[in-house]
């Protein structure tokens, strides 16, 4: 299993995207007098990007569940939900990982060098260590 995050959105409008999750079964926050705009809610999960939200929709707040996807998944938020009564798991890198990259920058699952090739106004390399 993976620690996946979780958004909450709220929208002024109904949303129909095959990204959101509509939370409706379980949260209902409907206006409470009539001053205040009936808002719609739902989850998005996995990573966001700002062309994620729809127009009138803001990310509330973010959590991380633990989805297991051997499973299958369910885009329910009944499934969403369950998943999130587990936790999540919070990792740092694990001293293997340096050893991966051969003492090199890493990010993700990608190895970088110190080094960067520099071409003099000769056309002759030499390299340029990043620290």
């Amino acid at each position: 299993m993976v620690s996946t995050p979780v958004f909450y959105i709220k929208c002024s409008n109904p949303v129909n995207s095959s990204l959101y999750v509509d939370t409706a079964p379980c949260l209902n926050i409907n206006a409470s007098s009539l001053v205040q705009q009936k808002t719609y809610s739902y989850v998005k999960v996995g990573d966001m990007e700002v062309g994620d939200l729809n127009e009138g929709c803001s990310a509330e707040w973010v959590a991380l569940a633990l989805l297991n996807y051997s499973k299958g998944y369910n885009t329910s938020y009944e499934f969403i939900h369950s998943a999130l009564t587990y936790g999540f798991e919070l990792r740092g890198d694990w001293p293997y990982d340096e050893e991966i990259c051969k003492h090199k920058w890493r990010k993700y699952h990608t190895c970088y060098p110190h080094t960067i090739p520099v071409y003099d106004s000769g056309g002759i390399q030499t390299s340029l260590n990043v620290l």
